[in-house]
């Protein structure tokens, strides 16, 4: 299994964004969205990761509209994250093509809700966990990141396991959108983990360069253990490297 470089669009307001650290107030705005897929596309992506910034917060706004619309363009495989808090929102996006849906706050709050999404979407449900370092532990955050759970990143990922997904996307926050390096040593011990409980790991965050890429894709050997996928988003945006070289990168390792 090679390693799959996933270029990722955060959504907020129709627009594509990054926030820095998660924080709604800090805001960099990219652009069209629609220009990004099209470019991701071209560059031999095979899949793209997006993130619905606005129903991730649960203030009753979304981007379903926009994803659906760059879904319906085609040339890869989708998995969407933010707001899937209803078996009518599953629903929604895989009726829209949605290859992956992402579940981060409902999968923590509700195991039993995982479980179900999981049986009726087989191999399309992933469980979203976002962390933070406090006081040493690695804690998972919800509601688009802005309340703070007392749930253990590994445990986490255990339990995700047990419900039955297919991967866990995992998100080093206090990284996303900083441009400061992945937490190689975290997403080792997970890929690891992942590997053993036969899940597959999707790292996210800090990625800056061609060569952050290869430390994460590099983890464990030839597809890593446990290790599916890697994201990045600011980078690109920020041309620190090209979707084709991160691509062709990854093919590396399989």
């Amino acid at each position: 299994m090679k390693v799959e470089f996933v270029p990722a669009i955060d959504l907020l307001g129709g627009r594509s964004v990054r926030l820095a650290k998660g924080d709604y107030t800090q805001v960099t705005d990219y652009g069209d969205p629609n220009e990004q897929v099209e470019e991701f596309v071209g560059a031999g992506a095979a899949w793209i990761h997006l993130v619905d910034l606005d129903a991730a917060r649960n203030k009753g706004e979304s981007n379903r509209p926009a994803i659906a619309g760059l879904v319906s363009r085609g040339g890869a495989r989708y998995e969407v994250g933010g707001g899937i808090r209803s078996a009518a929102d599953a629903e929604e996006l895989a009726g829209i093509g949605v290859e992956r849906m992402v579940i981060g706050t409902k999968a923590l709050r509700d195991p039993g809700f995982l479980a179900e999404m999981c049986a009726a979407h087989p191999r399309r449900i992933a469980a979203g966990l976002d962390y933070r370092r406090v006081d040493g532990r690695r804690l998972c955050a919800l509601e688009g990141w802005e309340e703070q759970s007392d749930v253990e990143l590994a445990s986490a990922v255990v339990s995700a396991a047990k419900a039955g997904v297919s991967a866990v996307v995992v998100t080093d926050i206090s990284r996303d959108g900083m441009l400061s390096g992945p937490d190689v040593a975290t997403y080792s011990e997970l890929a690891a983990l992942c590997h053993d409980l036969g899940i597959d790991l999707v790292a996210s965050g800090g990625v800056s360069s061609l060569a952050d890429l290869m430390a994460l894709a590099s983890i464990g050997g030839g597809g890593g253990a446990g290790l599916w996928g890697a994201i990045s988003g600011k980078a690109i945006q920020e041309q620190r490297f090209r979707v084709e070289e991160a691509v062709e990168l990854c093919k590396r390792f399989g």
